[in-house]
């Protein structure tokens, strides 16, 4: 295996090494922004790739590559699914989905992001697909 990013391997698969490492050891990519790996800031990794697909410079090996480790391509879908998994397992793991105040999982403000939704879905303005997962993971919270 290679040390350093010059011995044998580009930039780019690098890049994609570091992110399958972070995901082999947190089965998730929704890294906090300074987790670094080999020297490589795993958010930036993930921005770089998100940019290259978005100007369709990548091969489609290499999207299938990215898919494979659950690669979220639109931004504005990374908070949504990196709430959701938060809640997801914190739920698995505690057996409810009332985080105190000021917990973290995975890398977010679980009570803050959930306190959020919660304030939109009492207004209405809580997207329905978005209402429909959380009903599904929390239905004692978001099925009033």
């Amino acid at each position: 295996m290679p040390l350093s990013p010059t011995e044998s391997l580009s930039r780019r698969d690098w890049v994609f090494r570091t992110a399958h490492s972070f995901h082999r050891e947190h089965d998730h990519l929704f890294p906090r922004p300074n987790s670094v790996i080999d020297g490589i800031n795993v958010c930036h990794a993930l921005d770089i790739a998100r940019r290259r697909y978005r100007g369709h410079l990548l091969s489609s090996k290499t999207i299938a590559c990215w898919n494979s480790l659950g690669m979220i391509w639109n931004p504005a879908e990374v908070d949504l699914a990196w709430g959701l998994t938060a809640c997801r397992r914190y739920r698995a793991r505690e057996g409810h989905l009332r985080p105190p105040p000021g917990h973290y999982e995975i890398g977010i403000p679980l009570d803050v992001w959930l306190t959020a939704r919660l304030q939109r879905a009492e207004i209405g303005h809580l997207d329905p697909t978005e209402h429909e997962q959380l009903v599904n993971i929390a239905p004692e919270l978001f099925n009033r």
